[in-house]
């Protein structure tokens, strides 16, 4: 007998997506008692084509954020607060990722085995690129797709306790979520002063004593940003409400090691930015130089690790595996996210706004 599970699709301005989501959620191989859209604050359709689809799926509902200013933490407390008080289990799914038809049973199946676990996310997938995509948009996507799999390699590593639950396709015990409202005292199970919320939940699960891990083998596919600008400001966000996140939580065995990290990215990157400035001018100035013995072993150790995590790569090419081995693409996409850390820490410690645009 299947537990009674449900699923929220948080939704600001998806008309485009909303519906071939929805397919993804009913084409599930277990059957679901509710399936809400929760339309936050929309000015296009996203309202119209779910309503229309109503004749199609019986369990299907779509609701509208009520005087909702806390974005997609608000938008989701609303759906949860909507749910029938039976519901086992919720799965949360964006407005612009794709499940596989067995992310739900085998997420439910996970979470009967295990009692105190928290919640369980699937791997997280590039949908495929459009076929008429520019040179920027095409590199974007293939670095994006290498880096995605590489974090899915980091969650592996820390199966039983990993860093964050991947709020783009997340199921939940409602026992957890229940315990963390009350837990917080205003009712919340998402914070709602956090733009990171689902990194800030996985934290709070994991201080009262909730595990949480990830199904390797659960998938979705997730559409993600092709512009640079847009690019920009999503992980803008994502870096910066991280950052705060931390400063609000403080030290503790929770957070301790994501404080670290930050500590050891901000005493190593004075030392690389020092090493590529000596390189470029012993470059430019034609001065000849001796390489360290040492990078000549940490340098090949480095990429036969990368080379090692293409393997979580889904239906790797050829392309994939000579971006790798290239190595230089995938460093200057790590400048680039290095320039976004720091800025992030800049907005963070001196009170610059939070933002929240559409990627």
């Amino acid at each position: 007998m299947y537990p009674k599970i449900a699923v929220i699709i948080p939704a600001w301005n998806e008309e485009k997506t909303i519906a071939e989501v929805i397919k993804t959620v009913f084409n599930q191989d277990c059957p679901l008692e509710k399936v809400i859209v929760v339309a936050d604050n929309c000015s296009d359709d996203t309202v119209g084509v779910v309503t229309n689809l109503y004749s199609q799926y019986d369990q299907l509902e779509c609701i509208e954020t009520i005087e909702n200013k806390a974005r997609k933490a608000g938008a989701l407390n609303q759906a949860i607060r909507h749910l029938p008080e039976d519901i086992e289990y919720v799965l949360v799914l964006d407005a612009d990722t794709r499940a596989a038809p067995d992310v739900v049973s085998q997420a439910a199946l996970f979470l009967r085995e295990d009692p105190r676990l928290g919640g369980i996310c699937a791997r997280t997938h590039l949908t495929p690129l459009p076929r008429n995509a520019s040179l920027i948009e095409k590199v974007l996507w293939r670095l994006q797709r290498l880096e995605y799999a590489t974090a899915d390699s980091r969650r592996v590593e820390r199966l039983g306790n990993i860093k964050i639950l991947a709020g783009s396709c997340v199921m939940y015990h409602m026992g957890a979520l229940r315990q963390v409202a009350e837990y917080r005292g205003n009712g919340q199970f998402y914070d709602e002063s956090s733009l990171i919320e689902d990194y800030e939940l996985t934290l709070t699960l994991k201080s009262l004593g909730w595990r949480t891990t990830l199904g390797i083998t659960m998938h979705s596919w997730t559409d993600v940003p092709l512009s640079p600008k847009i690019h920009w400001q999503q992980r803008i966000r994502w870096a910066r409400s991280h950052v705060d996140t931390l400063r609000q939580k403080g030290w503790n065995k929770t957070t301790r090691h994501d404080i670290i990290s930050h500590v050891i990215f901000c005493l190593i990157l004075p030392q690389q930015i020092f090493f590529l400035g000596i390189l470029a001018y012993l470059l430019l100035s034609q001065t000849s130089f001796t390489w360290n013995p040492l990078l000549w072993v940490m340098i090949p150790l480095l990429w036969a690790d990368r080379l090692y995590r293409i393997r979580y790569v889904p239906n790797v090419t050829l392309t994939d595996v000579l971006i790798r081995m290239a190595f230089i693409p995938e460093e200057l996409y790590g400048l680039w996210h290095s320039v976004q850390r720091v800025w992030s820490y800049w907005l963070a410690f001196t009170g610059g706004p939070e933002r929240w645009l559409e990627t």
